[in-house]
């Protein structure tokens, strides 16, 4: 299903950059308005864009650090197959499966997608815990996907900015 190539994708995506020994930025507090094939958000200036290989620009990259994905935002807009309306239901579906791929994850299904929030110690990374908030929104046949990423060295710095970064997603108008 699609979901569970999303999934795979932005765990892939996730594991592919992680950097260590890096020098701690300073915290700041702006945010800069950020647009994907019409779907908005607030960025904070702490995370830095990344130039992606992406000639059609389906996708965004922002990191504390380098190519370091373990502290970022990563976001991509999917076009969609078929004519159906998403509804809750489906939200709902797609949140059961992603809580079977991810049985400690907690998540809400929304009319528009999903959210979902987890927190663990990926092996192929280290030994420390990587928090992870996605979102799923749908608008059109077009699927948002942002996922918010930071380690617990850098929990002071990154957790304030989740709830803000994910409250501001609108979709196109």
């Amino acid at each position: 299903m699609i979901w569970t190539t999303l999934v795979a994708l932005l765990i892939a995506l996730t594991a592919s950059g992680c950097k260590k020994d890096t020098p701690e930025p300073k915290p700041e507090g702006a945010f800069r308005q950020v647009t994907l094939k019409g779907f908005s958000y607030i960025c904070p200036t702490i995370l830095k864009p990344v130039q992606l290989a992406d000639r059609e620009q389906k996708a965004q990259l922002f990191t504390l650090y380098g190519d370091d994905v373990t502290n970022s935002i990563a976001c991509s807009v999917k076009e969609l197959e078929g004519d159906d309306d998403f509804t809750l239901e489906d939200a709902q579906e797609a949140l059961a499966e992603l809580l079977r791929e991810f049985p400690d994850a907690t998540g809400q299904a929304y009319p528009d997608g999903v959210l979902l929030r987890k927190s663990g110690v990926n092996p192929q990374l280290g030994k420390e815990n990587i928090y992870m908030t996605m979102r799923l929104m749908v608008s059109g046949n077009k699927l948002f996907t942002l996922v918010f990423n930071y380690t617990e060295s850098n929990k002071v710095i990154l957790s304030k900015y989740v709830d803000p970064v994910i409250n501001s997603i609108q979709a196109p108008k």
